[in-house]
């Protein structure tokens, strides 16, 4: 858990200027390779607890990544939702906007692309853990 931590605060800092002042901001291979290692990470740690069945905090985190990508969706469409989602925007998204490097989008459409991968998270989730009370179960 410890060297997840570090690999979040590595890519939060190497993406946090350009997660705010895209797209003013060029990204280069950095980020992107930053993005790379966090979302490996993120997998292993998601394998990790659902191994050692720790899924609570994880439904949480990827509940809260989910909400946050779509508050910052709709927060883009309409001003009165910002002052919510801006935090939300800087913890949950912006340690994935390395991958804009790729995309190319404004940081509202990039929200709504990164709920889905927290989405596609939280159903593997869901399926991985299902996937083990059966074995345990056939046991």
């Amino acid at each position: 858990m410890t060297i997840f931590i570090i690999i979040y605060v590595i890519a939060f800092a190497i993406n946090i200027i350009g997660a705010l002042w895209y797209p003013d901001y060029n990204l280069s291979q950095l980020n992107l390779i930053a993005s790379i290692v966090f979302t490996i990470g993120l997998g292993l740690i998601i394998i990790k607890l659902i191994y050692f069945d720790k899924t609570k905090w994880l439904f949480i985190l990827l509940h809260v990544g989910f909400l946050s990508g779509i508050l910052n969706y709709f927060a883009y469409r309409n001003l009165g939702l910002r002052g919510i989602a801006t935090p939300l925007y800087i913890f949950f998204i912006s340690p994935f906007f390395g991958f804009n490097y790729f995309f190319e989008v404004k940081f509202g459409m990039f929200s709504g692309m990164m709920s889905i991968i927290y989405l596609i998270a939280l159903l593997s989730v869901l399926l991985l853990n299902f996937i083990k009370n059966l074995k345990q179960k056939a046991l």
